[in-house]
């Protein structure tokens, strides 16, 4: 399943860059509006927007993969349903930026091609009288295309995107709003890059009736707006609170000893606090448990080289692992990677006992060592599915060094030679893996 990936946006010089609102919709299932932050708007009709389980997903944006997600259905016909509000800092000057993912099931319940469709989306005014911003969809040439419509208010025609989209494929729209001398002005964008400052426009607007202030986001369930699923909504006052301020390149884990060691890399940081590390375990696969906080790692401000992390969890619980970061700015405001860290624990030292003798992993022999060491490992019973056996090692940031062995074994004592002629001084890591059988243990290298 593909998802669609909607993000609005508007920028402010004279304000300071911040995160102004993020909405994961965390809540309870059910109405939407049965949550302390979101009321009905407009109040009329019956069925509510509904919190489903499930995420929405896109590259390189902080909110996907968190949380739950929201589903609009549009009734069709003639008749509209509850729609929903939440507001944010009220702004009256600059630029406001607000973004989401959309993941559209069905043109179903569209407007047919030759129409203006109907609208979703919309931001409104601290009174919620006054809409601007609004997004709208109809069907497009086939029953499986839809196109995306903008406009600054509700008496314009829509300007529509010059492509049709297609059903259950991932896009990612900007839109802005900035407040200015004459004509505020907008503007849209499909499939922007999000790795630099902020492109050129593939939609701009600037008549129409202005704004005195913007206050809330609404999603509507007209009549023929369409069926929509909706997740990890941003509101900021810069372009660059819709990426991560802090690039993450590398996540890894790894189960050394009894713990898990967690090895991460940044290339860039942009008032960085920190990163707390959470996790959720499978245990023994009795399924996924909530997300929680482990512990604390600090960041390094701003940063353009790059820094280097690492976490020990001492006391794993046994079963499937999956580890991520939830990364904080100086000014509290915090983004989630989409990146995860997974591994499984204690679940070998099971198997072993249902299968006595089985594999052991010695220390290397010397350690510390220069530039030479040998590893041993038994295989002390053979296990069909457990024939192919890799050996690798790995530095400080999880990343493969050498491949050492990868090949099927016999049950039986093994010796291999490791050389470290050409890798400078620093702690590195062998692993053994062989079926399901995974244990790392630390070398040390002195030149």
């Amino acid at each position: 399943m593909k998802i669609i990936s909607l993000i609005i946006f508007s920028s402010c010089s004279l304000l300071a860059q911040a995160l102004l609102l993020e909405e994961n919709f965390e809540y309870e299932l059910g109405d939407l509006t049965g949550s302390v932050n979101w009321t009905a708007s407009p109040t009329t009709g019956t069925s509510e927007i509904q919190v489903v389980d499930g995420n929405l997903s896109y590259s390189a944006y902080s909110s996907s993969d968190v949380g739950r997600m929201i589903f609009l259905d549009a009734p069709g016909g003639s008749t509209n349903r509850r729609g929903a509000k939440r507001s944010f800092t009220l702004t009256s000057s600059g630029t406001i930026y607000i973004s989401f993912l959309i993941f559209a099931t069905s043109t179903a319940e569209m407007n047919t091609n030759d129409t203006d469709g109907d609208y979703f989306f919309n931001t409104s005014n601290s009174t919620g009288g006054s809409l601007k911003n609004i997004i709208n969809v109809k069907q497009g040439s086939s029953g499986d295309k839809y196109n995306i419509g903008y406009r600054k208010t509700t008496s314009q025609t829509p300007t529509w995107y010059g492509t049709e989209l297609s059903v259950s494929t991932t896009y990612l729209i900007v839109v802005s709003y900035t407040f200015q001398t004459g004509s505020d002005d907008i503007k849209l964008w499909i499939n922007p890059s999000l790795d630099g400052s902020e492109p050129a426009a593939d939609i701009e607007i600037s008549d129409g009736v202005d704004y005195s202030d913007i206050n809330y986001v609404q999603f509507r369930q007209n009549a023929k707006s369409g069926d929509f699923y909706i997740d990890g909504i941003r509101v900021s006052d810069s372009w660059s609170q819709a990426p991560l301020p802090v690039e993450l390149i590398d996540f890894n884990a790894a189960v050394i000893d009894n713990s898990i060691r967690l090895s991460w890399a940044t290339a860039t940081e942009t008032n960085n606090y920190g990163f707390e590390v959470e996790r959720t375990a499978d245990r023994l696969n009795e399924g996924l448990h909530k997300w929680i906080n482990i512990g604390f790692i600090p960041g390094h401000g701003t940063s353009y080289s790059p820094k280097f992390y690492e976490f020990f969890d001492y006391n794993p619980p046994i079963g499937n692992l999956k580890y991520r970061l939830k990364q904080i700015d100086l000014d509290g405001s915090y983004k989630y990677y989409n990146t995860f860290a997974e591994v499984t624990f204690g679940i070998t030292d099971i198997k072993e006992e249902q299968f006595p003798g089985g594999f052991t992993l010695y220390q290397n022999y010397p350690n510390p060592f220069n530039p030479k060491t040998t590893i041993k490992f038994s295989i002390k019973r053979q296990l069909k599915e457990w024939n192919n056996t890799s050996l690798k090692i790995y530095n400080a940031l999880g990343q493969e060094i050498s491949s050492l062995l990868n090949k099927q074994l016999q049950a039986g004592e093994y010796e291999i030679e490791f050389d470290a002629n050409e890798l400078p001084s620093g702690m590195y890591y062998y692993t053994l893996k062989s079926g399901e059988y995974t244990h790392t243990r630390k070398l040390l290298l002195i030149k």
